[in-house]
């Protein structure tokens, strides 16, 4: 079994009782023994941080709901110590939460007592639902305001004018865990 993306706790206590070899695809939870393959959310956000900071961006905010998942959470990190390099110090302010109580995102611009120059969102989802909202509000995007994403997932591409997002690799994912299941079975 292949539980992909975020889960309760209850859940993986069901499967651990199985006899079922699984992997979780995409999630880690630290509490949790169990096989895991994730992409490097530090390190891609790290790097989609500095092409913003390199294209001369200085007021940055991050959008992602911190404590939502860990994947949110590693790309926050990554987004920190870019700024942190540059300089920058990361203050509350500088996020900007895109999920509901019940984890769909939800931005809300309302909040925000200066708009900054770009946005370094957690998921193409967040990023594209974010452009939307700013295009509404008449921002031109990127002349006005620079948006990044993560994942390469199809919003990217969607939107217009093309979210710069960064790939991660479903299908070595996808290989690596079906040997990590074939070595477990």
């Amino acid at each position: 079994c292949i539980v992909m993306g975020n889960f309760s706790f209850s859940y993986y206590k069901m499967l651990e009782q199985t006899s079922v070899p699984f992997l979780i695809l995409d999630a880690f939870r630290a509490e949790l023994q169990q096989d895991s393959v994730i992409s490097d959310g530090y390190y891609g956000m790290y790097l989609m941080t500095k092409h913003l900071l390199q294209a001369g961006h200085r007021e940055i905010m991050f959008v992602g709901s911190v404590e939502e998942t860990s994947s949110i959470l590693d790309r926050y990190y990554g987004y920190c110590r870019a700024m942190r390099e540059a300089g920058i110090l990361v203050t509350e302010k500088q996020v900007l939460p895109d999920r509901d109580a019940e984890g769909k995102i939800a931005i809300s611009l309302a909040g925000l007592s200066k708009m900054p120059t770009a946005f370094a969102c957690n998921c193409d989802a967040t990023a594209y639902t974010l452009m939307k909202q700013l295009q509404t509000a008449g921002f031109s995007v990127p002349n006005d305001i620079s948006i990044v994403g993560f994942d390469d997932f199809i919003f990217s591409e969607l939107a217009n004018p093309p979210i710069t997002t960064y790939a991660v690799d479903i299908n070595l994912m996808s290989k690596k865990g079906i040997r990590q299941l074939l070595t477990r079975m």
